[in-house]
Order: structure tokens, then sequence, then C-alpha cells
């Protein structure tokens, strides 16, 4: 790898601002090369979601705008992407500039742009999730997948970093599942296993309706705890990342989201009454956890912040 400068399409600069100034914010402890590269990654996963829900033909399906996909991102590693001068250039193709920037100066390996793909079709054909198992192979695609591409960007020194940090973002996607069960529309998804409902005595309708009975909060539990178990795990590899920035920005992502299982908690567990969120002085609050988190070496215990 090599520390030659990206092109700044100030597009991709601004999907990033504009859609979520969290990870914006903590995208400026990078280094810039990393952080530039940062911002193509996940702007082309937005772009991989557009591609795949669109359908601009009668008749056009989800595997067919799969198959389209597949053949942009084979032009992408082939080096056979044509795009227009940069002036003349829409956001997409600024993405796409960006994104063949980074797969070759970081040699982003195909198989994930793939997965993530595979789960943007998972999430417009799959509604139920029988077990935990299943649910798992989802979160590993459209967190596990983005993550492992986010190694590459920000550098590692062990061999199982890249693992690690796949599942800490399993649980923080999950810990964003359970934040969003209030929301009321989307295609009627229930994401939580049907082994978890049933063994609680939790019925689908229920968790449709938002109905915040007795056994409502042994179920919302029950998945904070398997979500802080994944955070655990993960948090190990944090001390693998390279210490140029890129520690402290994972871990304070890791420590901002696995406090909005705290504020479930206070609600309590009920997770319809509003949707759990941190607070500016409960940010803030966040900084010292992460900065013990970051500085861990792996031969030290995790300090407790999960």
């Amino acid at each position: 790898m090599t520390d030659a400068p990206l092109p700044r399409p100030t597009s991709v600069r601004d999907i990033r601002r504009r859609e979520d100034r969290g990870i914006y914010a903590l995208s400026f402890f990078l280094p810039p090369v990393k952080r530039e590269a940062a911002y193509a990654v996940l702007a082309f996963r937005r772009l991989i979601h557009s591609a795949i829900d669109n359908s601009d033909q009668p008749g056009d399906s989800v595997d067919l705008r799969l198959d389209l996909f597949r053949d942009r991102l084979e032009e992408i590693y082939a080096g056979r992407l044509e795009l227009p001068e940069r002036p003349f250039r829409d956001e997409a193709q600024h993405t796409l500039a960006a994104i063949a920037a980074v797969v070759r100066q970081f040699e982003i390996p195909k198989q994930h742009f793939l997965d993530l793909a595979e789960a943007r079709r998972m999430e417009l054909t799959v509604s139920r999730y029988a077990t935990w198992n299943a649910l798992q192979q989802y979160l590993d695609r459209a967190a596990g997948s983005i993550a492992r591409v986010m190694a590459g960007v920000l550098g590692v020194r062990h061999s199982e970093a890249a693992e690690r940090l796949a599942t800490l973002s399993q649980a923080i996607q999950l810990t964003a599942i359970l934040c969003c069960l209030g929301d009321v529309g989307g295609n009627g998804t229930i994401f939580l296993p049907l082994e978890d409902l049933a063994r609680l005595k939790y019925s689908e309708r229920q968790l449709q309706s938002r109905v915040a009975n007795e056994a409502l909060a042994p179920l919302i539990k029950f998945e904070i705890d398997r979500a802080r178990d994944l955070y655990r795990r993960g948090a190990e590899g944090i001390c693998w990342l390279a210490d140029d920035g890129s520690r402290f920005a994972v871990a304070a992502f890791a420590v901002l989201n696995v406090r909005r299982l705290k504020v479930i908690e206070a609600q309590p567990y009920n997770v319809f009454a509003r949707r759990p969120a941190l607070r500016p002085h409960q940010q803030l609050a966040c900084v010292a956890a992460a900065w013990r988190l970051a500085r861990r070496t792996e031969d030290h215990p995790l300090p407790d912040v999960f």
C-alpha cells in the first residue's frame, strides 16, 4: 500500500456529511488518505443500495439489478471503468471513481462488496429470520463486510483483526435494529429471531403493533446481552488497528453505540416509548471510555465500557 493521495470528490465527502454527521465527525481522527478512502467506501455502500433498490424497467427484478451491479463491480476491478471527465461527473460517477482508486490502493477483496450487495438483496426479499444463526448471516453481510473493507483501509497488524472488527460491526448493527423497533413504517420485516420471540412468549403481532407488555422486557434484555457479547469479542481487536487515530475513531464509534443500549435499559427496555438516542452530554461522556479502549494493549483486559 502506498500513501499516494486519492481523488477528493467533494460530492463523496458531502454524502457523508449529509447522511451521518456522527461518522463524519469521527472521521477527522483519521489521517487524510484513510479519511478520504472511508468516505468513498461509505458512499459506495449507499450507491450499492440505490442500484439494487431502484427499478427503471417494467418487470425488473432484484436479481437482475444484482447481476448488473456485479457487472459494474467487475469493470471496477478489471480497470475497465469508463467515466466522463471529472468536471462532468454526477454524484454516482464521483463515487465510482473514488472507490476504483480505493480498491487499487488498499487491495480490497471484491467479495466484500458482493457480500454487501447480497445483504441488500436480503433486506428487500427476506421478511423473517427464524434463528439467530440466520440473522447473524445477514448481520455479517450487511455490517461485517463493510467492516472488513474498513479494516483494509485503516490498517491492521494481526490476522484476526478484520474478523474482530466484523464482529464489532455486527454488534452495532444489532443495536441499530433494537433502537429502530419502535419505528412506524418499513416493509414489515421482523429482524429479531422468531425462535427468541417464541421462547420468551412475545408474538410477531405484538411486535408489529408495538405492544409493551410484561414479555417485552425479557426479550429486549436477552438481545441486549447478546449484543454486548458481540461488542466485547469484537473490541478485543481494536488494539490491532493502526495507532494513527484509527483505533480511537473505531473505539469511539463502538462506545457511542453500546451506550445506546444503556438508554434502552433506562427506559426500561421499552423500545417503543421513544427512539433510544444519546443526548449531547451523554456523547461527551463517551470520550474518556473511548480513549481507554483505544489505548488498551492486547495483554491487558478490556476496560469496563461494555
